[in-house]
C-alpha cells in the first residue's frame, strides 16, 4: 500500500535530439506514459536524479493528470528534496483530492520536515478517506511516537495491524513500544501473530529467537523498527 501509491503512469521522451522513428507520432498521453516508464526504470536502478527529470517531462506532457505529479513527488521524497516533495504532493492532491495514498505520503514528507501536527492532519485525512489504509495508521503511530504519546502510538500501530495483518513494520514498531515499557511478555504473541499472517517473516523469527535466548528478567534486543516517516515508495 504506502506508504504508498500504486503507479501505472504516463511517459515519453521530449528530447529533440531523439525523435520517434520516422512516421511514428505519439499522443501527449502516450508520450507521457513512455516517459514515466523510463522514469520508473531509472528509479528501480537507483538513478533518482535522472528519474526525476523523466517524471518532470511526464508532468509537462500530462499537466492535468495526478499520476505524473505523484511519481515526481515520490522521487523528490526519496532524494530528500522535502520542500519539492511537499509542494508536488499538494499539486497531485489538487488534481486528485480523494486519494488516501497521496494524503498519507504528504504526511510522510511533512513529518520528515518536523511538522508533526501538519503530518498528523494528513494521516487523519488519509484514514477518513480510507479507513483500511494501514500505512496511514502506521505513519500516524510514528508521529505520535515522536511526540512521546505512547498510548496513541500503540493504538495506531494496532489499527495498522488490524487493517493489514502482514504489515511487518507495524509489528516492529509496536514491539518496540512493548519492550520500552516493560511489556516483554506481549512481544512473543505479537511475533507469533505476524508469523501466522506472514509465515517465515525474518523479523518475527529473529525477535522470537532473541526472546528465547534472553535470560529471565532481561529484555531481548529490540527487533528492527522503521525510522520515523520512512517513505514507503513502490519499486
Amino acid at each position: 500500500m504506502v506508504a504508498a501509491i500504486a503507479l501505472t503512469y504516463l511517459a515519453k521522451h521530449r528530447d529533440a535530439a531523439a525523435p520517434p522513428p520516422a512516421g511514428q507520432v505519439f499522443s501527449a498521453d502516450e508520450a507521457a506514459r513512455r516517459k514515466t516508464e523510463e522514469g520508473m526504470a531509472l528509479a528501480r536502478n537507483g538513478r533518482l536524479e535522472q528519474a526525476a527529470l523523466a517524471f518532470e517531462d511526464a508532468r509537462r506532457l500530462a499537466p492535468l493528470a495526478p499520476e505524473p505529479a505523484a511519481n515526481l513527488a515520490n522521487t523528490y521524497l526519496r532524494l530528500g528534496r522535502l520542500e519539492d516533495a511537499v509542494s508536488t504532493y499538494r499539486e497531485a492532491i489538487r488534481l486528485n483530492p480523494n486519494s488516501s495514498e497521496l494524503h498519507d505520503m504528504l504526511g510522510v514528507a511533512l513529518g520528515q520536515q518536523g511538522q508533526l501536527e501538519a503530518a498528523l492532519e494528513q494521516f487523519e485525512h488519509a484514514i477518513r478517506l480510507d479507513p483500511n489504509n494501514a500505512s496511514a495508521y502506521n505513519n500516524a503511530g510514528m508521529a505520535y511516537l515522536k511526540r512521546d504519546e505512547l498510548a496513541m502510538a500503540t493504538e495506531m500501530f494496532e489499527k495498522a495491524i488490524q487493517a493489514r495483518p502482514d504489515l511487518t513494520r507495524a509489528y516492529g514498531n509496536l514491539a518496540r513500544i512493548y519492550l520500552q515499557t516493560g511489556r516483554q511478555a506481549a512481544v512473543k504473541p505479537l511475533m507469533e501473530k505476524l508469523l501466522a499472517a506472514n509465515p517465515g517473516d525474518p523479523m518475527a523469527r529473529n525477535v522470537l529467537a532473541e526472546l528465547t535466548k534472553a535470560p529471565p528478567g532481561k529484555a531481548a534486543p529490540e527487533g528492527p523498527a522503521e525510522s520515523a516517516f520512512t517513505p514507503k515508495v513502490p519499486d
